[in-house]
């Protein structure tokens, strides 16, 4: 009887119970049924990653010396001495700090991981520096920041698509990883995720992603080739700083931001096509692309930052859209291959240096719209005709 009081204090199942004495009164189970179907889905016990003192007193340990919760259910600590480890069955959650040891104390190799576990902590194979390969089963749901942080022989990984997140920094400086396929439900590459992957080659972003973060390629220098899907709206700051492998990128129309210094300093950067959508282009977002030969700028830009193009000496033509209003401070400063250059009729100011030590350039044209060139706007182009006394001081500095 007591069991059955406790039992009707869920008010759900009182509901249900009321439902099919009366659909059974009146012989019409239809009373019952829609309930029955809207009832949803249980869902998983989210575990913490986080391990407590009372964890760790409360604590069960396998023969190898790796320490599980007391349910078994979240591994703990794992063991120094340990080269080769099968996590048992039935556990959910790899914890924070697991594997993790400083430097050069953790000789964990190879881990096989079962199916079933549903997350890996932050920093859980931290400066694991003789792991070589993972499995991420198919269970898995989220990967921690920092899990696998300076795991600097970790060759190759696949991310399955059962993953929705990956923290921060979670592959950083993962320097013998060569290639990287991320799944298809991950929305968002966060900040220095596969930060200074030295040997890393290629990788595949899928549609689903929409933010590539700050820095998350940075240093990349291997990287020849990344394939940004219709879906990215921003491009963060640095995000493919140094990547001075990369020979081209095409920006789509999906995107709209593009962050400082995103593409920074890419010698082999050839040609960019930027996407119709893109409003913002931020400071020194291509600055130093040494070889970068063509540029298609976005109709739809309305600013071109300071130092946006600084050092591009392989441009050998502008165009600037119409919807542009400014021209930033050096924004194409020592483009020495720079012949000419088209300015849209809606850009009304030209800032200072934007066109500084731009020697090669010999024909610009200035639309009846601009109201102010800065001093210095048009600084040693030694090649432009300087007999107008108007823009003397202009071209003179």
């Amino acid at each position: 009887m007591d069991v059955l009081k406790t039992m009707m204090q869920d008010t759900e199942l009182a509901t249900l119970m009321s439902l099919l004495t009366l659909s059974v009164s009146l012989n019409n189970l239809a009373l019952v049924s829609f309930r029955l179907l809207s009832l949803s889905r249980p869902q998983p016990l989210k575990l913490s990653t986080d391990v407590t003192k009372e964890d760790l007193e409360n604590a069960w340990t396998d023969e190898f010396g790796v320490k599980y919760s007391a349910d078994r259910k979240r591994l703990l600590v794992g063991a120094l001495d340990l080269e080769e480890y099968v996590v048992r069955n039935g556990t959910e959650v790899i914890c924070d700090r697991a594997f993790s040891r400083w430097p050069n104390n953790c000789r964990l190799v190879s881990i096989s991981i079962p199916n079933g576990v549903r997350s890996f902590g932050e920093s859980a194979f931290r400066y694991c520096r003789r792991l070589t390969t993972v499995t991420i089963p198919d269970s898995v749901t989220s990967i921690g920041n920092c899990a696998f942080y300076g795991c600097i022989r970790l060759i190759s990984v696949t991310i399955p698509d059962s993953v929705t997140n990956i923290g921060k920094k979670a592959f950083y400086k993962c320097r013998n990883l060569t290639s990287a396929t991320i799944s298809n439900r991950v929305t968002s590459l966060r900040e220095r995720t596969f930060y200074e992957c030295d040997n890393l080659t290629s990788v595949s972003i899928p549609n689903s992603v929409t933010n590539i973060g700050k820095r998350a390629f940075c240093n990349c220098s291997k990287l020849t080739s990344v394939s940004i899907p219709n879906s990215v709206m921003n491009i963060g700051d640095y995000a493919f700083y140094d990547c001075r492998s990369l020979a081209s990128v095409l920006i789509p129309d999906s995107v709209t931001s593009v962050g400082n210094s995103a593409f920074r300093d890419r010698s082999n950067l050839i040609s960019v096509l930027i996407g119709d959508s893109v409003t913002s282009i931020g400071q020194d977002a291509f600055a130093g692309c040494s070889d970068l030969s063509f540029v298609l700028i976005s109709i739809s830009l309305t600013n071109i930052g300071r130092g946006t193009f600084w050092g591009c000496s392989g441009l050998t033509s502008v165009t600037i859209p119409s919807r542009v209003t400014s021209i930033g401070c050096g924004a194409f400063q020592r483009c020495i291959g720079l012949l000419n250059v088209s300015i849209g009729d809606g850009v009304t100011r030209i800032r200072d240096g934007a066109f500084s030590y731009c020697s090669g350039l010999t024909s610009v044209t200035i639309p009846n719209g601009v109201v102010r060139i800065d001093n210095g706007a048009f600084l040693e182009c030694e090649n432009l005709n300087y007999n107008d006394p108007i823009f003397r001081y202009i071209f003179s500095g």
